[in-house]
């Protein structure tokens, strides 16, 4: 919190909640209080900011954590453009295309994020998790295409021949 000051313990694990379940009902469960209760902590300058300081650092170290590895799955998605496999191509191709436009689409979450107000920072962190969730329907059907290049795989199954 800016200032150093603290919640108090059920702000706290309200805060937790609403971190780690997918809606402001389930938190709510799972903090024990009313959903009106925790909607209407969100509006509240201190309770409200603490949830946006903490949505952000997740996203930047969420942003960070991709920003390491996306060197490398580029250059395999480089490698697979030319790779003679025209559908293996095609694939690299949309991929390439279709994270470029999940980044530019994430650096727009964070600037929203510090435009609005906390209980619309909710709505967005629920689009991130929907777009999380999208982001991992991606990876498991192309993962075996990326473990193949990565490990010189021919046999179409990621796992060494």
């Amino acid at each position: 919190m800016p200032g150093g000051s603290k919640l108090p313990r059920r702000m706290e694990l309200a805060l937790a909640a609403l971190l780690t379940e997918p809606t402001i009902a389930a938190a709510a469960k799972k903090s024990g209080l009313g959903e009106r209760t925790l909607r209407a902590w969100l509006k509240t300058p201190i309770f409200g900011a603490a949830f946006k300081d903490r949505c952000r650092a997740i996203l930047d170290a969420a942003t960070s954590a991709l920003s390491a590895a996306m060197p490398d799955a580029v250059e395999c998605l480089r490698r697979n453009l030319t790779c003679g496999n025209p559908a293996v191509e095609i694939r690299a191709a949309a991929a390439i295309l279709g994270h470029g436009v999940r980044a530019a689409e994430l650096m727009g979450v964070v600037k929203r994020l510090d435009e609005r107000a906390p209980t619309q920072v909710v709505n967005i962190v629920e689009n991130v998790v929907d777009n999380a969730a999208a982001v991992q329907r991606v990876l498991d059907e192309y993962g075996d295409v990326i473990r193949n290049e990565r490990f010189g795989n021919q046999n179409g199954t990621g796992k060494p021949q």
